[in-house]
């Protein structure tokens, strides 16, 4: 499906709960080019945000200043890493894991229950 201008005229409201800034900047030029409000929202460890973008009332998504992300979710870096950035925090996990002090959060084995995981990833148990 096409999701561009004409896709978003069709919603009174878009409410946005992204993972990544690529898709969050996506969706809020289509809502800024289409005059659909945009409620934007996301979390950061235990710290959450909302914010209400609408043309001609509030500043957009990408013109609020944002602090340069120093931690990634778990789950991007073990199953669906998009930046270098992820492959490098990958690295540091795998490497503590096998040679320093195992920490559960830092476990960089592929999240069997996680859909875009995939099917072919191999177990924890090496199989």
């Amino acid at each position: 499906p096409d999701y561009g201008v004409s896709f978003y005229k069709n919603f009174s409201l878009v409410l946005n709960a992204l993972d990544n800034n690529v898709a969050r900047n996506h969706v809020n030029r289509m809502c800024l080019a289409s005059g659909v409000p945009l409620v934007e929202s996301g979390t950061a460890g235990y710290l959450g945000q909302v914010s209400v973008i609408r043309k001609g009332e509030t500043e957009c998504f990408e013109c609020q200043p944002k602090p340069r992300q120093k931690t990634f979710p778990g789950c991007t870096i073990r199953n669906t890493p998009s930046e270098p950035i992820h492959c490098i925090v990958w690295a540091k996990h795998l490497f503590n894991q096998l040679f320093g002090e195992e920490d559960a959060d830092e476990d960089v084995s592929p999240d069997q229950e996680d859909p875009e995981a995939g099917k072919d990833a191999p177990q924890k148990d090496g199989n």
